[in-house]
C-alpha cells in the first residue's frame, strides 16, 4: 500500500514543480518591487528567477522559478532561519535538523511563522516524496545515499533544489560572502529582496566597522578554532572553512597546525591568543571550554592564563546563512572586549 501512494505521489511530483534545470547563465531579476505572498504572486508579477547552485558532485549548476514556491523543505537549521528571517516562512512545510541542534530556534528569525514539523533525523526519499515539494534546500549531505540520493531525482521531476556552498565542503575555500549569497538568493526566491539586501548590508556594515576600530588600537589576535571530538582527537579549522575566513575578516590571525587534525604539543606552538572551541549551541558553551582550561596538557598557553577560551557554537559558523550575523558579532566580541562587550 506504501508503495502504491509513494508511486501516486511521484506521479504528482513530475507535474508540480515551480522550477525547472536550465543551462544558461543569464539571470532574470525579479520585477515586482513589492512584496507578495507566496499563494497570491502571480507569474508576471515574480518574473523569471535564475538562481546558481551545486549539485551533489560539488559542480555548478543553475535553478529557475517563475513563481514564489509554497512547498519547501528545508534540512538543518540555517536554511530554515534564513527563510523564516526573510517572511517566507510559511512556505516551509518541513524541516529536518540533527538531533543535537534541534532546540534553540532563533525567535527574532522564526517569530513571524508558525515553525513547520521538524523531524530530528536525515529526510529519506520516500518521506519528501510524501511532501510534495516544489523546492529543497540542505547540505551537500542533504542529498547522499541514505538521504535524498541526489538532486538529479528531483530535478528531473522540475524540482529545483539548492546546496549551501559552505556545507560540506561543496565549495573549497568557504567565506562570508557564500553566506551572503546564499541570504541573497533565497530573497530572491522568496521575492523579498529589499529584506534580503538589507540583511547582507548589515553582515558587511558589522565586519567594516570591527575592522576599523581594531586597526585604530592595532590589535590583531593570533586565533585557533578546534573541535574537541575526543580528549585526544582535536580537529583544526583552517582557512579553507568559513570560521577561518571569518577570523581573518574580523581582524585577526588564523594560527593553525598543518593537519586537519591536531595535538597538544602543536597547540602549544602555535600558543594563540584566543582559543576558539566548538560547541553544540549556546547552553554548552562552559562544557567546552573547560575542556580546554582544565587540560593540564595546555596550562601553560597564553590563551589560559589570559581566560581567553572561548565556545563557540556551530551553527554560528557551519552553514549558517542568516546565523552568521551571530557568529560575526560573537567572535568580534571575544576577540576584541575592550572595543565589545566581552560574552559573559
Amino acid at each position: 500500500m506504501k508503495q502504491i501512494i509513494v508511486g501516486f505521489s511521484l506521479l504528482a511530483l513530475m507535474g508540480l514543480g515551480v522550477g525547472t534545470l536550465v543551462q544558461e547563465n543569464q539571470a532574470h531579476p525579479v520585477s515586482a518591487p513589492e512584496i507578495l505572498s507566496p499563494d497570491s504572486a502571480p507569474d508576471h508579477a515574480y518574473g523569471h528567477v535564475v538562481i546558481h547552485t551545486y549539485d551533489e558532485r560539488k559542480q555548478p549548476i543553475d535553478i529557475a522559478f517563475d513563481r514564489i514556491p509554497h512547498r519547501v523543505i528545508t534540512n538543518q537549521k540555517g536554511s530554515l532561519e534564513t527563510i523564516f528571517a526573510l517572511g517566507a516562512g510559511q512556505s516551509v512545510v518541513a524541516a529536518s535538523v540533527s538531533n543535537k541542534y534541534m532546540d534553540g530556534f532563533d525567535p527574532k528569525y522564526t517569530a513571524n511563522a508558525k515553525l513547520p514539523p521538524i523531524i530530528r533525523h536525515e529526510f529519506d526519499r520516500e518521506t519528501i516524496v510524501m511532501y510534495e515539494p516544489d523546492f529543497i534546500v540542505g547540505w551537500g549531505s542533504t542529498f547522499s545515499k541514505g538521504a535524498l540520493i541526489n538532486t538529479t531525482f528531483w530535478r528531473e521531476r522540475n524540482i529545483p533544489t539548492y546546496i549551501m556552498a559552505s556545507s560540506n565542503s561543496v565549495k573549497k575555500n568557504a567565506e562570508v560572502e557564500d553566506e551572503c549569497r546564499f541570504i541573497l538568493d533565497m530573497a530572491e526566491i522568496f521575492n523579498q529582496r529589499a529584506l534580503g539586501e538589507s540583511y547582507v548590508r548589515e553582515i558587511r556594515t558589522q565586519i567594516r566597522e570591527v575592522c576599523g576600530r581594531a586597526r585604530e588600537v592595532g590589535e590583531h589576535p593570533t586565533v585557533m578554532v578546534l573541535q574537541y571530538n575526543t580528549p585526544a582527537y582535536i580537529f583544526n579549522y583552517e582557512r579553507q572553512w568559513l570560521v577561518g575566513d571569518m577570523v581573518e575578516r574580523l581582524g585577526g590571525e588564523l594560527v593553525s597546525g598543518e593537519e586537519h587534525t591536531v595535538n597538544k604539543e602543536e597547540i602549544l606552538r602555535c600558543n594563540p591568543e584566543i582559543i576558539f572551541v566548538m560547541c553544540t549551541d549556546e547552553r554548552d558553551r562552559s562544557y567546552y571550554e573547560d575542556m580546554v582550561r582544565n587540560d593540564i596538557a595546555l596550562n601553560s598557553l597564553d590563551a589560559v592564563h589570559h581566560q581567553r577560551i572561548y565556545g563557540l557554537p556551530f551553527t554560528y559558523v557551519y552553514a549558517p546563512g542568516i546565523r552568521v550575523l551571530d557568529g560575526i558579532r560573537y567572535m568580534a566580541d571575544c576577540m576584541y572586549p575592550d572595543l565589545h562587550a566581552a560574552p559573559k
